[in-house]
């Protein structure tokens, strides 16, 4: 049985496409700055960082510890990557799976997939790292749950309680995608120093 603990707080990382005009997927790389081991500060507030992921722009936002704030700090970063995009005659475009144009893809960091292992919390196994099709990138949302000298058996329990509260009606309420066969399978997560990143949740469609 788990030890109790005191939740203290949820961060998040979402990952947000570009579109042009036409509506046709184009890459964020070169457009915003910052990557995955020194992202850029927004300068919308202490917290706030942006980063190319592969061809999306990734956010992060500072850990809040009510749901109000949680939901003001996202629509914030939001709201920072729609005004930059608008300023590039782009828009942003909410869906965890879309086929980009051949020559968006031709960089190495277009071509680079993923980063670190993640891990199942229901068979404590790694997650095989999947190939996805030649021109499909994906993109998700994953929450960053943080408390005080998180133990292994808090993180298990937390993770399969998100994965009964997030996880079973994140399926219900986004529409079917490629991301499903891919990436995001129930318990998908990543242990942290300050709690636990949960990884099975799609982009904000």
């Amino acid at each position: 049985m788990a030890s109790r603990f005191h939740f203290v707080a949820l961060g998040a990382d979402p990952e947000v496409f570009l579109v042009d005009k036409d509506g046709q997927p184009f890459s964020a790389e070169g457009l915003f700055g910052g990557t995955k081991y020194k992202p850029k500060p927004m300068g919308i507030g202490e917290g706030f960082f942006i980063q190319e992921d592969n061809v999306s722009a990734e956010y992060n936002i500072p850990p809040s510890t009510t749901a109000a704030g949680f939901a003001r700090n996202i629509e914030k970063g939001l709201s920072y990557i729609r005004s930059r995009a608008k300023k590039l005659k782009l828009n942003i475009c909410l869906e965890s799976a879309l086929k980009f144009p051949e020559q968006h893809l031709t960089t190495k960091h277009a071509q680079t997939l993923g980063c670190e292992p993640d891990y199942n919390i229901w068979s404590m196994r790694v997650n095989e790292r999947p190939v996805p099709p030649k021109l499909l990138r994906t993109a998700a949302g994953h929450v960053h749950a943080s408390w005080k000298d998180p133990e292994p058996d808090q993180v298990t329990a937390l993770v399969r309680t998100l994965d009964v509260i997030l996880g079973v009606p994140s399926i219900l309420v986004t529409k079917k995608n490629e991301r499903r066969s891919l990436y995001g399978r129930a318990g998908a997560f990543r242990p942290k120093d300050y709690g636990v990143e949960y990884r099975t949740l799609y982009s904000m469609e």
